[in-house]
């Protein structure tokens, strides 16, 4: 056995580790990550909740609002930001805060780590993938929950994407996320969506390498050759990633 090969083969990258990191924090860190992500209703918050000696205190010098999260953070005060975090989170409606901008964290639990295993990516447009990779995402990792409600220019530069990992595929080969389909292995961070109420595997698109057209006929998985006929055909991805292992 290669062990050298078997490492690589199983690692994980920094931009995989860092969103399980991101998505594994406990409440409070996510509460001081909401702070930092809208804190634009800081001042009215501390108005209303301390005393005036306190907001002089984070006040002063600053011009503007993400610099007294900043204060308050290197004040120690991280009791403060965690409770603006859970202001925000009670009220982000009443104040108009868009679904899509809510962190990540928001909409995903249960974070897992996938090592290198089976990953299936539905798009619109599975040749472009297969001869260019993975050039579109969201680099954001805060801004993940909604992905479809950004335009591709917010996706230009390239970043994180979503697929199944095989075993969480829904049952039959439709999908309301593109009409074609393309496989390959890659690292990921298994969550579920609450929004979607299902399994979804985040990975870096970037990591991915070697990507497979796969296609469907009615309820059946299809490998294709360069002529476009069958390698193999069956209504098991299992079947599928059997025949992907050996060749």
């Amino acid at each position: 056995m290669n062990i050298r090969k078997l490492l690589l083969e199983n690692s994980i990258s920094d931009n995989v580790q860092i969103l399980y990191n991101h998505l594994s924090g406990s409440r409070d860190d996510n509460m001081v990550d909401m702070a930092y992500t809208h804190y634009h209703e800081i001042t009215s918050f501390l108005e209303n909740n301390y005393d005036e000696d306190l907001i002089k205190q984070v006040t002063e010098g600053t011009d503007e609002q993400f610099e007294i999260i900043d204060k308050l953070n290197e004040m120690g005060k991280r009791d403060i930001l965690i409770s603006y975090g859970e202001y925000v989170l009670d009220y982000w409606q009443e104040l108009h805060i868009p679904d899509a901008e809510m962190p990540s964290w928001f909409f995903f639990t249960d974070p897992k780590l996938i090592r290198n295993n089976w990953l299936i990516h539905f798009t619109d447009h599975a040749w472009d993938v297969i001869r260019n990779g993975f050039t579109k995402g969201m680099y954001d990792i805060n801004r993940l929950g909604l992905t479809t409600s950004y335009t591709d220019s917010a996706k230009k530069y390239g970043g994180y994407n979503f697929a199944y990992y095989y075993k969480d595929l829904p049952r039959g080969t439709a999908s309301n996320y593109g009409s074609e389909a393309v496989i390959f292995k890659a690292s990921g961070v298994r969550v579920w969506h609450v929004g979607d109420e299902e399994y979804q595997t985040i990975f870096w698109g970037a990591d991915v390498d070697k990507i497979i057209l796969l296609e469907t006929d009615y309820n059946e998985w299809v490998i294709p050759d360069e002529e476009g006929e069958p390698i193999i055909q069956s209504e098991n991805i299992e079947d599928i990633i059997g025949y992907l292992e050996k060749n």
